[in-house]
């Protein structure tokens, strides 16, 4: 029985950024289902060495020479792994993909208490720089996307005013 795997050697991906090691045809499997699929190949995103824990993982995918923001002192910390369709980054952390400024938050020492959700005072999405992150409540994050024009169409006074009258009962939103 003939084989083409060569007992002690495994080779690297022949996508030279990569590295990892080959399974067929001389790439590793994300790069063939990628020219299978497309035709081409694309980097991966900040590999890491095996057997990194997750901390390492996260840091590794943080630029930390990111741009200066008009709002906030220092440079943004930019996310460079996956982002969502609105622009925040996502990681795996502790067996669950996290908001990766949540993770940033937490890994600084800091909680967000119940009731709560972090605020970009820097209003980049991608950002985790732990000093550019504040907690407050939903209302107050919305009103200071607002106050930017960050929202697709800012909230009028009223709406801001129904808003904090707002109760849900029975699932449906209704004024007091």
């Amino acid at each position: 029985m003939e084989t083409n795997e060569r007992p002690g050697r495994v080779e690297a991906c022949g996508f030279s950024p990569c590295g990892r090691p080959a399974k067929s045809r001389g790439l590793c499997n994300t790069h063939y289902e990628q020219r299978r699929r497309r035709g081409y190949q694309r980097p991966i995103a900040n590999t890491v060495t095996p057997g990194a824990n997750d901390t390492e993982r996260f840091w590794n995918r943080v630029d930390k020479n990111g741009p200066e923001s008009p709002f906030v002192a220092g440079p943004c910390w930019t996310w460079t792994g996956l982002l969502t369709e609105r622009g925040y980054g996502r990681a795996q952390f502790d067996g669950r993909v996290c908001k990766a400024h949540q993770i940033s938050f937490r890994l600084a020492g800091q909680t967000v208490p119940d009731g709560l959700e972090l605020m970009h005072l820097c209003h980049n999405a991608a950002c985790v720089n732990p000093a550019h992150l504040k907690p407050g409540t939903h209302r107050q994050n919305m009103i200071d996307a607002g106050a930017i024009g960050r929202m697709s169409r800012p909230a009028t006074p009223l709406q801001v005013q129904r808003q904090s009258n707002a109760t849900v009962w029975g699932g449906i939103w209704r004024t007091r």
